[in-house]
Parts: structure tokens; sequence; C-alpha cells
């Protein structure tokens, strides 16, 4: 039985004796206490809200509900559920265009699931033991039980954690909304009925997305939401409490800095044409501004308190100088670089500590702990280009003075003598779109100049093939300009499963190489590399990926330690399992000494950023469980997490089986159309949520220009969650016909890697629905590769419950299940709605005025659907 060990946060002073029970309820008895009975109850507010038509929508909702439930069990079709729930009911609604009640039950339910969201992140506590599982402090308890403190003090004061955030189009709550959602939270604990009624209003009166296009620069804006009011306070709370740990061990004061941030927004080119250098520009300014916006704010709060004789005149002169330097950086009178900054309240501090018995120094300590954190730049923005913008602008380059067809002839060893030699001084006739590669390029000098190296010191290149994507960007920045030492990191990112197969022989090739290894000298022997999980899935299927990264990391590893070269991976995770999100924390805990891990850096985007980032106490929890995953799996876990020889063999079969299985999906001749037919994947980029197209290319759809955001996204929408799942159900059903079942499960109890792999697996399951498009069974065209597709989830189904030894899909972490559970009924007549839409646009005849209707309701559906997913993560 699941219990709750330890007590509950903030609860026992409200209520002691309730407290007590909650503490020996289970964990998935306490969330129907604290999250859904509190849903049901709040949830009734909606219906007294003055708002059009709310006691009708509110009073038919359930119905419509119940029809759509009852409907799809019975395999009916999206559009028979509608049309009979209006033939039946239509004497009881008011007489309008039944689009028109369409829309209003697909706003109620977006705000459903914004009350369902306050309401989980309003109990997070209760369900987050401080001590328990994947914490800090269990660390700290295993170190001491195995006697190895001093082993984990010295871990800690080198590991690092970076999580990069980025723009990708997987969340659409708007900063009101998301500013909505944390005062709710907050009113929640306490139960405020009265104020959480008046917010609830205006959450029925606010926008729920942009009318519209956000610029790239709008993205970045949307972003430092988050790093203003969660990370700004969360890293430094976080690091305190490792570097108590430490101190406490070694007996001695220590700087560390074991979490950082990373930022895409405003510098991630790939495939978006409306980033330029001066969205990049902006953006380092943005950040700049933001983060001096939040020192003035702790300063000011001092200026309250430091009110005695020395230090009421030193602060109020750095208050000054704060604003000087935000609204007037021309002026003498301001801070240049963090150091001065950090210098002034140095001076605050002596005196504090020496004449007015330390009062207030720990604020003021905090405060320097953040400016030695964020400094003048905040966060460390990176830049990233496909590579094949990158061989445009170098053909371009190359044709004036006459290389080009040359080059483009050559082999790869060719290419690089090429590129080592050529010279470029005419720049008269290079195109405008060579012109920006350059002037992006340029302004990387420019950013680190005003905000420090620290600000943007990575390149990163996408779709990376071989060692010539590498070489043509190290040309184009000598063509840039830089013509010494180089102070930037280059990093490859290697994405589909060929990529992945050769990106160790590619990194040989580059250590080889004379030029580069002088400039990974100048950067410390330290080589960065980017796997891609996304385009891993997309290009592979889902167990295929997980592997091909896994391997792809050993050889590197190996590779990089041959060369004597420090490697660390840079993973391309996020959103749901599909993409590399989910329990991401249990790969890196089940990583072994063949694959390097001193340091776990990887993407958060869409809705993993509010999900798992969203409340303080979230984003702690969070940043914990990946330090803990990581060093633990290191320090503990890395002999045991070795795989056998039996184990690699078997792992290799079954991604073998499902590599075929997944191909073979991908390459029917169906395959494409019937993602435009049904599900709503063209319609993804007219949502008003993303800058970013959702194709690289226009025109007619072709698989290998599908971002593989998109292609999820997709999949999710329509309930089929194909790439969470799709392959691994043949390679288990063809492995338990030849006998072998107990193989399988043998690897599920004693590798963690691949239980971490089903268990993902099996969220993405959870989260499929099939019923939503049985009615595609009977279709003429389509029915036999729907059948293809629901055959293979049936698989899964029946097979991963004997492997696992449990009775239904992640009975193991049931609080996440039943959430997941909870927002899948909610958006069950948004799913009916959208394919209901599709249904009669996929009519050989409609009018264009009927065509624009159903468009819009799809796009509507698209935002309450993917919303609701956030617990995907």
């Amino acid at each position: 039985m699941e219990s709750i060990l330890s007590p509950l946060p903030h609860s026992s002073a409200v209520n002691p004796a309730k407290n007590v029970i909650l503490v020996f309820m289970r964990k998935v008895d306490l969330f129907d206490e604290l999250v859904y009975t509190k849903f049901i109850l709040y949830k009734s507010l909606f219906s007294n809200l003055p708002y059009d038509d709310i006691r009708e929508i509110a009073t038919y909702l359930p119905v419509f509900r119940k029809a759509c439930g009852e409907g799809l069990a019975k395999g009916k079709s999206p559009a028979l559920i509608v049309e009979k729930f209006f033939k039946e009911h239509q004497s009881g609604i008011a007489q309008r265009p039944k689009e028109n009640l369409l829309f209003k039950f697909i706003q109620f339910i977006e705000r459903q699931i914004v009350l369902f969201d306050a309401l989980e992140d309003a109990a997070f506590m209760h369900f987050h033991d401080e001590s328990g599982k994947g914490t800090l402090n269990e660390l700290f308890t295993m170190a001491a039980s195995h006697q190895k403190e001093k082993v984990l003090s010295a871990e800690l004061k080198k590991f690092r954690l970076k999580l990069v955030l980025t723009a990708h189009p997987t969340q659409f709550y708007t900063e009101q909304t998301l500013a909505i959602i944390t005062d709710l939270t907050e009113l929640f604990k306490v139960n405020d009925i009265p104020q959480i009624n008046r917010l609830l209003l205006q959450l029925s009166k606010t926008p729920f997305f942009k009318k519209d296009k956000p610029t790239p620069f709008q993205e970045a804006e949307r972003l430092t939401w988050y790093l203003r009011n969660i990370f700004y306070d969360a890293i430094p709370k976080l690091q305190e409490r490792i570097s108590t740990y430490i101190e406490t061990q070694e007996n001695k004061i220590v700087d560390i800095h074991p979490v950082q941030i990373g930022f895409w927004p405003g510098g991630d080119r790939d495939g978006n044409p409306y980033v330029t250098h001066q969205t990049t520009l902006q953006t380092a300014t943005l950040l700049r501004i933001s983060i001096l916006k939040s020192y003035r704010q702790d300063v000011r709060k001092l200026r309250r308190q430091l009110t005695f004789r020395k230090v009421d005149e030193l602060i109020e002169n750095i208050f000054e100088k704060l604003n000087a330097t935000i609204h007037h950086p021309e002026e003498k009178n301001r801070f240049r670089q963090p150091e001065e900054l950090c210098e002034a309240l140095e001076e605050i501090l002596n005196i504090l500590l020496n004449e007015s018995e330390g009062i207030y120094a720990n604020e003021v300590k905090a405060l320097l702990t953040k400016i030695k954190l964020f400094g003048f730049h905040f966060v460390s923005m990176d830049i990233r280009q496909n590579s094949g913008m990158h061989e445009t602008a170098v053909l371009d380059l190359l044709n004036t003075i006459r290389l080009a067809k040359d080059y483009q002839s050559a082999n790869i060893n060719q290419r690089l003598k090429i590129l080592s030699n050529a010279v470029i001084e005419d720049f008269s006739d290079i195109s405008a779109t060579t012109t920006e590669v350059l002037e992006t390029l340029r302004c990387i000098r420019t950013i680190q100049k005003q905000n420090g190296e620290a600000a943007l010191h990575r390149y990163i290149i996408s779709n990376c093939s071989d060692i010539s994507d590498l070489a043509e960007v190290t040309f184009l920045f000598r063509a840039a300009g830089f013509k010494s030492s180089l102070p930037v990191d280059i990093v490859p990112l290697f994405e589909t499963i060929d990529d992945l197969q050769r990106a160790s022989a590619t990194m040989r090739l580059l250590y080889s190489d004379k030029t580069y290894r002088a400039h990974l000298k100048s950067r410390g022997n330290r080589q960065t590399v980017m796997l891609g999980f996304s385009d891993g899935t997309k290009d592979g299927g889902y167990l295929t990926a997980n592997w091909s990264i896994y391997k792809a990391k050993q050889a590197i590893t190996n590779v990089s330690k041959t060369a004597g070269i420090h490697v660390a991976f840079f993973d391309g995770r996020g959103g749901p399992a599909a993409r590399g999100g989910g329990k991401a924390h249990l790969f890196y805990a089940s990583m072994d000494d063949t694959i390097a891990m001193d340091e776990i850096q990887l993407t958060i985007q869409g809705q993993t950023i509010s999900a798992n980032f969203g409340i303080p106490p979230a984003a702690i929890s969070n940043m914990e469980q990946l330090l803990h995953g990581g060093i633990a799996g290191k320090l503990f876990f890395s002999k045991k997490n070795k795989l056998s020889k039996k184990q690699f063999v078997l792992l290799e079969e079954l991604s073998a089986i499902s590599f075929a299985e997944y191909v073979q999906l991908k390459n029917n001749k169906l395959f494409l159309s019937y993602l435009e037919k049904f599900t709503p994947i063209k319609y993804l980029g007219s949502a008003n949520i993303a800058s970013r197209p959702t194709s690289r290319n226009e025109g007619k759809l072709r698989y290998e220009d599908l971002r593989a955001i998109t292609f999820v996204g997709a999949w999710y929408q329509i309930k089929q969650n194909v790439p969470g799942f799709y392959g691994l159900g043949t390679a288990l059903k063809k492995i338990a016909a030849q006998g072998r079942i107990e193989e399988v499960k043998s690897l599920y109890e004693k590798s963690l890697f691949f239980k971490a792999l089903i268990d993902n697996s099996m969220m993405a399951l959870t989260k499929t629905n099939f019923n939503l498009t049985q009615y595609l069974q009977e279709d003429k065209v389509y029915g036999k590769l729907w059948s293809k597709i629901h055959d293979e989830y049936d698989d899964c189904l029946r097979l991963l419950p004997e492997i696992t030894g449990m009775k239904s899909l992640m009975e193991h972490d049931s609080v996440s299940h039943k959430s997941i559970t909870i927002r899948e009924e909610l958006v069950v007549p948004l799913a009916v709605i959208q394919q209901f839409a599709l249904q009669q646009l996929n009519r050989t005849e409609i009018r264009e005025s009927q065509k624009s209707l159903f468009e819009k309701i799809i796009i509507r559906t698209l935002y309450g659907m993917t919303n609701a997913g956030r617990n995907s993560v």
C-alpha cells in the first residue's frame, strides 16, 4: 500500500486532526480528497458566473459528456454523436446555430482544465515528501548508509544540471492565464471561496489565446515570466541546500553553481525564418533588463530593512545605480559589471556583520548568491541553426572565389581542405540570407561584450550528419571575422537514427582535426554533444530512438575518453514520453560508467515548463529529482545498471523488430494522407501560439519536413499516440511467440533503463483512446491502417502487464494514473467535437463558409486538449 510517511506541510497548522488521518491515507485516496473532490465542488461555482448562457452550458455539458462517452463505447462516430445530441435536446436548447453551443462547451472545458491545474499545484507538497524518493535528502541518507559522504560531497561540487528552456509550441496558456493559475493555487491552499469565485469570474473573461501569432521576441518575453517568478528564487534555494551539505562535510565555504538555465527563444533559428540577429540582440537585452529588475526588486526590500546609519545611504546608492543601469546604460553612475554590484553589497554585509549584530545579513547574502549565479545576463542563450542553411551560405561564399562547384562535387576530406584554406574577402555579391547567417555570428561578439561570455557561448548545429557540417560552421565564423580564438562551443546535434549511428565516427574524425583540437584546447578540452529524442522517435519509433541514443552515448563517451576530451551530453527531451519526456530522471539514474555523466543537460519545453516548473515547490522538486537521478546512478547504481551481454543482445533484437515494424508503418502509402484527414496536423500551425512554422517547408505534406513536435502532437490530438508505443507491441509479441517472454520480464526487473523505457511508454498508452476513432475501422480506404495501429496497441496492453507484473497500466504510479484519467475524461467532449469537425471537412461537398467554421472549431479544441495533457511529462 502506498502511504505518506512524513507530516504533510502546512495542513497540520490548519487542522491537526485531519492531518493525522491524511498521513495514513493511500496516495490515490489522498488525491481524491485534496484534488478530485475539491474539483467537483469548485467546478459548481462556474454555474453561477455571470456570462452568457452559463446555466444552459453548465446544464447541457454533462449531458453532452455522457453522450460522448456512451456513443464512443458503442463505436459510434463523433459526427453521429453530435447530431444525435442536438436532435434529442433541440427543444431544451435555445434556438441558435449548434456550432455556437459547441464553442461554448469548448470555452467551459478550457476553464475547467485551468481549475484542475491549480488544484493539483495547490496539493503538490502533499504528494512530495521532502525526504522521500528522488530528493536530495534521500541522496544524503544513501551516502551516509554507504559511508560515502565525502564522495558525494566531491561529486556535488562538480556535478552540473542545465535546464534549457525552449519556445516549442506545446503549451498554450497566456501570461495572464498563468498568473490566474498561480493566484488560484495559493487561494486553494486556504479555501478562500469569495476570492476563488472572483478569480474564476476573471478567468471566464480572460482570453486563452492571442489573436495574432507571437513574434519570436514575444515568445522570449513570455518565458521570462518563469525566469523571474520561479527560477530566480528556486535555484538559489536549491544551491544553498547543496552548499550547506558540502560545507558540513568539508568544513569550509564553497562557491558552486550546480544548476544553470539555458534559453533558446530568440536564438533558435532551426526552421524559423522569423528569428534574425536583431531578435537575438533584443532577447539578450531583455534578459539583461529582466535580471536587473529582479535585483532592484530585492534591493527595494532591503531599503525598507536597512534603515540604520552607514548602510542606509549605501543601499540607497545601490538602488539609484541599478535604476541608471536599467534605464540609462550610457550614464557613468551605473554598474558596468556584476562584480561592481557585488562589491557594493559586500561593503554593506561587512558593516552588518561587524557593527550591526548581523541583522539582515542573510538577506544580503541571498542577493549576493543570486548575482553570482545570474550575473547581468540572467541565463545563457544558445543559437541553433540547421546544417542545410550553413551549406547554402558556404556555397554562396565559395562562389565568390569560384570554388562552389568544386565543393559540391568533393568528398568529405576534399571539402575539409577547401574549407580550411579558403579565404573570403569580398562580401558584396552574397545573398541576404548569407548576410544574415554572418550577422548572427557577429552578434555573438556584441552580446558577450555587453553581458559577458556566459550570456551566449554555444552554437548548435541541427541535422548534423558528418564532420563537414561542423567544419562549415568554423569556416563561417572565420568569414564573420573571428580570426583568432573562438569564444564559442560548437555543439553537433544528432537526431535521426542514421545520424545517431554515425555520431561516434563523426566525433572521432572531429577530434583528429588539428584545427578543431586547437579550438577545443582553448575551451578546456570540453565538448558538448546534443542528441535529439523527438526526431529520433519520428524517424525510428519509440523503442529504437531510446536504444539508439543509449548506444550513441556509450560510443561517443568511449571515443571522447580515448581522445582525452571531456564530453557532456545535451538531451533534446521534453513534453510527452513520445518526445523523451515522462520520468526523464529515471533514464539518468539508469546510466552506467560507460556513459559520461558528470552533468545533465536537457531541453525543457512546452507543457513541461508549466507542469514541472510552474510553481516553486514543483521546480525545486523536479530539479532535485534530476540531480538525484544523475548522481545516485553514478555513485550507487552504476555497476547494477551495466547491461550484461545477454541483455544488450536482447535490447538489440527488440529494437530491430520494433524499428522494422515502425518503418513499415510510416512507409505505408496511406500514412501521410491518414495524418492529414483524421488528425488536425495541418491546423496546428494556424493556432496563434508560436512563431515557428509547423513544417520546415511549405506546400505538400512531406514526412521529412514534419517537425517532430507537430508529428507527436497530431497523434496525441487523435488519441492514438503512435510515437509513444508503436513497434513495441510487435517486438514483444515476436519474442513471446518464441517462448522467451521470461527474458523480457527479467530485463524489466533488472535493467533500470528498460524499466524507465517501458514505464514511460505505459504513460503514452494510458493517454490513448481508440474509441474516438473506432468509426474508421469500417472505412473502405483507411480501415486496415486503423486496425493495424489498433492491433499494435492491443499487443502492448496484452503483454505489458505480463512483463511488468502489474494488473493495469501505471499501477505503480497511482496518483499520476488518476490525474491522467481525470484529464482524459475532461477532454473527451473536445476530442469528439474536433473529430466531428474533421469529419465535416472530409465531406466531398462543403461550402466555404462552413469550411471556415469547422476549421475554427478544430483550432479551438487544440488549446484545451494540449493544456490538459500537461502531466504527460
